[in-house]
This record gives structure tokens, C-alpha cells and sequence, in this order.
């Protein structure tokens, strides 16, 4: 039915160029096709590699065609690549699979090509966001698979290619892979194209949905304070470059006076606290006591430097006191509404709600026995901030909890050296369970923190072209995120 290609965009000729563009990669009489995407590639293609052929064996096909007959405008990744290798099955049965005298000819041959896509690999590379090379496969369950190779030494763009061949010999058999697995449940677009990446020498699935939401989530914040709630986003389906994005307002009533703005992240606030007096603290740190350590003297500040040792210490006081309290609030708002643990002592039961974890357990308590069960993670003690998080939360406790046999020694530890990475650490730590939250409960992204490593959200889905109906569907999926959010993650 072309009605929804038109609804939102397309012309009978962008149909047409679809069809095409199937056609083109998919349907042709050779082991492998080459679809170059100018005069120059073409050249190229031929000159290094086609001509280049000395064994015989590889049935190899080349054609020029134009940007536009190769991708959808309105597909993720909207720009052709340079060099379009399309590979049938029979070449990965005949040639990949027993590693014939051809493959092997064919891949040296690639090698003089492989320059036309050379990295130094210390240089930002003008098409990081770009794949000059793709190689292209119709399975047998009418996926269409895409290998994005961007740029590299050559011997790592042979890897990914070869690597490449593997997948698409692990794909049509019955064996269960990683990358088979992934693929099945990634989002997809009409022209069911799969987009896989190759990093750190291997092949990662592509969600295109969490990419454009990712770019969106970005962008947003780039005309927004971090310390802000991240928004709600809903994409058309067609079309990923279209979406509805909502913002995290609310109200706030105070004297009388009623002031509408964007809800702050506790957990950015009471972080960002911490940095810019732990920032405040170091400078003096910097400029008044390693001069005394190097120098070796004034062990009796004068008056005035004791002025500043005082300010000092109310900043690194702060400093550890918000570090703590944002892992707090961070911890509290990753408990499910109606997540309970229950407990026996001498015969009593206690079953505790989320409201009686939150005022009744320890931080660590929450990270060991809560946290690891709702988010599924490794056993935190094991980890390497472990002892300095313990150290951070005993530092405070004890600035708290102050008593005054320890006062000499509490304030010493606050001039140490280390002090300044005990707080740090508060960082580490969120990022750890970010992690965690992005693999098993990505619900909760759209509570987690700007500028911790995981800026994305989960985007909502729409196939409607009509913006009003954009709206509704965008309703329907900020309810569906608070409902997953009520959920335990057991």
C-alpha cells in the first residue's frame, strides 16, 4: 500500500527509487556486486580490484549508480556509501566458508582498495559519522543486512570485512550467535534494513532508534542546562529523522507567585554541589599547601592563611556531603514503587516498602541487596571504587554524626591528597549502575543524570503521520515509561 509512503513525504519516484534500490543490491547473477556511487569509485573499484583478479572462480559484478538509487532519504543512515559490496550466499558456501584459492586472491586484491578507506587512527576522521564502505546481504528471512566500515588501517578494514563474511555464514545456518540474537529483536524500519557497526575489531547491532534518540536526547541538552530532567521523545516510524519531543515542566507555588520551568535531576543538582566546591577546594589545595609540602616549612599558618584553611574546609565539607547525598537520591529513585524486602528477626516479620528501604537502609545495604537485584548487577563490593565509596561514606557519616574525640582526626583527612579522588568517586559509581540501567532497566534512562555516559532515553514510536496524533501517542508513552518504572526488575 503506497499511501504511508506518501503520507509522510515520499512521491511516486522515491517509491520507484525503493524498489530500485532492492533490485540493486539484492537481485543479481554474480558471487559478489559492486555499486559505486560515482566515476571516480567505479575507477577505482575496477583499476585496484576487478582487473586486478588473477585467479579465477569469484564472479564479481560492478555498476555505477547514482546516491539516491541507494538509500531512502528517509532511512537512518541517509548518505550512500562510496563502495556498496553486495554479497550473495553462494559466494559465502563456495568461496568464504572452505577458503578457496579465489578468497584468497579476492582478499589481497581488496587490500589495494582498502587504501581508498585508510585511517592514521590519531586524527578525527572527516567521516567519523560516516560509512565510505558498506557490505550489503539479503538473508534468507528477507533481512537486509548492512556492515557500516568507516575508516582504519588496512589490515583492520580486511578484519572487518572477513569478519563480516562470518556473520553472514552464521546467519542463514540454524546456529545461535550473540550478533544473530541481537539482530532479532532490534528495531527495523520499513525497508527492514539492520545496520551493524564494527568497533574495537568486532561487529556490533545497531538499534536505530536508540541512536536517533540519542542525538535528539543531545541536541536537546545543548540548548538546555545538564542539571535538567531529560525529556520524552517520539519518533515516526518511517522516518526517524521526524519526532515529537516533550519537556519535563512543572509548576512551582511559593508567596503567592506560580513559576512554570523545566524540573531540575536531583541528582545532577546535588553532583554539580559537590564539583564546584570540590573545584573551589582544589584550587586552594593547589595554591597554598603543595607549595608547603614542597617547600618543606610553615608547619604554623599565619593568621590570615588560617582564614583560608577554614574556608577550606567548609567547600571539601560540602564537596562530600552533596557527593554522598547524589548517590542517595540516585539510589532511591532506581527502587521500584512497589518493590519490598522482606525480613525475619527472632520470629518477626518485617516486610519493608520502598519508602521503609529508603529511611531504613544503609547506602551500602541499598547498593548490595536492592540495587544488584533491581538492576541485576555484579556484586558491587567487588568492584574497584568499592573500598574508596566505604571510605567516602564513613567520612561522612562521621562529619554528620560529629563527635568530638575525632575532630583532629577527621579534619586531617580532609587535607590529605586523596580526598579529592574519595569524592570523585561519588561519579564512578553512577556511571557503574548506568551502565546497568541502559542493559536491564532502560526505563529508567529518562530518570538518569545528563552527563554521566548515558545520555539516551527510550524513545516511543509512532506510525501515525498526523501531528496531533504524534501527541496523544507520546502521552500514551510517558505513561508506559512511569508504569516500567512501578515494576521491580526481578
Amino acid at each position: 500500500m503506497l499511501i504511508p509512503f506518501f503520507a509522510v513525504g515520499f512521491s511516486p519516484q522515491d517509491y520507484i527509487l525503493v524498489i530500485y534500490l532492492r533490485m540493486a543490491i539484492n537481485e543479481f547473477q554474480a558471487d559478489l556486486k559492486f555499486l559505486t556511487t560515482d566515476k571516480l569509485f567505479y575507477y577505482m573499484v575496477n583499476e585496484l580490484l576487478v582487473k586486478k583478479i588473477q585467479t579465477a572462480g569469484v564472479c564479481i559484478e560492478l555498476e555505477e549508480i547514482k546516491d539516491a538509487e541507494i538509500h531512502d532519504r528517509s532511512a537512518w543512515v541517509g548518505i550512500a556509501s562510496w563502495v556498496n559490496l553486495a554479497v550473495k550466499d553462494d559466494f559465502i558456501i563456495k568461496h568464504y566458508s572452505p577458503q578457496t584459492v579465489a578468497y584468497a586472491d579476492f582478499i589481497e586484491q581488496f587490500k589495494s582498495l582498502a587504501v581508498m578507506f585508510k585511517g592514521d587512527g590519531k586524527a578525527k576522521e572527516p567521516w567519523v559519522d560516516y560509512a565510505p564502505l558498506s557490505v550489503w546481504f539479503m538473508a534468507k528471512d528477507k533481512s537486509n543486512l548492512r556492515f557500516l566500515i568507516t575508516s582504519g588501517t588496512i589490515d583492520k578494514i580486511i578484519l572487518a570485512l572477513e569478519s563480516a563474511f562470518q556473520i553472514i555464514s552464521d546467519y542463514n545456518k540454524r546456529k545461535s550467535t550473540l550478533i544473530k540474537s541481537a539482530l532479532k529483536v532490534v528495531f527495523v524500519q520499513p525497508d527492514n534494513i539492520k545496520y551493524l557497526r564494527f568497533i574495537s575489531e568486532k561487529w556490533e547491532v545497531i538499534n536505530p532508534l536508540f541512536e536517533a534518540s540519542e542525538g535528539v536526547s543531545k541536541r536537546y541538552l545543548e540548548k538546555n542546562d545538564y542539571r535538567i530532567k531529560k525529556p520524552w521523545i517520539v519518533f515516526q516510524k518511517e522516518n526517524l529523522h521526524r519526532y515529537k519531543i516533550t519537556s519535563n515542566n512543572w509548576v512551582l507555588e511559593f508567596d503567592k507567585l506560580e513559576t512554570l520551568m523545566l524540573q531540575p535531576n536531583d541528582v545532577s543538582i546535588y553532583s554539580s554541589i559537590s564539583d564546584h566546591n570540590l573545584d573551589l577546594a582544589y584550587s586552594f589545595y593547589k595554591e597554598t599547601i603543595l607549595p608547603r609540602h614542597k617547600s618543606y616549612h610553615g608547619s604554623f599558618p599565619v593568621l590570615e592563611q588560617q582564614q583560608e584553611y577554614f574556608n577550606y574546609f567548609q567547600l571539601i565539607i560540602t564537596s562530600i556531603i552533596f557527593a554522598y547525598t547524589a548517590l542517595e537520591a540516585f539510589a532511591n529513585i532506581c527502587i521500584p514503587d512497589n518493590y519490598t524486602i522482606e525480613e525475619e528477626k527472632q520470629g518477626i516479620k518485617t516486610i519493608y516498602s520502598k519508602t521503609g528501604i529508603e529511611r531504613t537502609f544503609s547506602l551500602r545495604d541499598k547498593f548490595k541487596r536492592v540495587l544488584s537485584d533491581v538492576l541485576q548487577t555484579s556484586e558491587p563490593s567487588q568492584e574497584k571504587w568499592w573500598s574508596k565509596f566505604i571510605a567516602l561514606e564513613k567520612l561522612r557519616n562521621e562529619i554528620i554524626h560529629t563527635k568530638q574525640s575525632d575532630t583532629a582526626e577527621r579534619y586531617s583527612t580532609l587535607l590529605s591528597k586523596s580526598i579529592f579522588e574519595l569524592i570523585k568517586v561519588h561519579k564512578i559509581v553512577i556511571g557503574y549502575y548506568g551502565h546497568y540501567i541502559n542493559l536491564n532497566k532502560p526505563g529508567l534512562l529518562d530518570e538518569f543524570p545528563y552527563k554521566f555516559g548515558y545520555d539516551n532515553v527510550v524513545a516511543g514510536v509512532t506510525e501515525s503521520p498526523e501531528y496531533r496524533q504524534w501527541i496523544k501517542d507520546n502521552k500514551m508513552h510517558m505513561a508506559f515509561l512511569k508504569a516500567s518504572k512501578q515494576t521491580s526488575g526481578k
